[in-house]
């Protein structure tokens, strides 16, 4: 949207006509952007955590464990996708010691 209105309306008019609308935008821009970043650092936090416990898990036992993990911490991210989707990629990339997965 932003985008837009720089596009189609001349600059000097946005920070003089149309100025409190427009810095409202960019301020609400920025507060999405700060709260995108927060999701995605907590999403990876996750899943650090998860990597780092998952060393002291039993191989035969991994699976299991990782997928009630996963669960887990998808529902205390209030079912965020990128949770899963790091999980998944974890889960599917994380032992190339077994061909079956890869």
């Amino acid at each position: 949207m932003k985008q837009k209105n720089e596009e189609s309306v001349p600059m000097d008019e946005l920070q003089t006509r149309y100025k409190k609308s427009y810095d409202k935008l960019c301020e609400n821009l920025k507060e999405k952007q700060c709260q995108l970043r927060a999701s995605y650092m907590s999403a990876v936090n996750a899943l650090v955590a998860v990597m780092s416990e998952s060393v002291y898990i039993e191989p035969e036992a991994e699976d299991g464990w990782l997928f009630d993990t996963q669960r887990e911490w998808y529902e205390k991210s209030g079912r965020d996708l990128l949770v899963k989707e790091l999980f998944n990629a974890f889960w599917y990339f994380g032992d190339p010691q077994d061909e079956n997965k890869n």
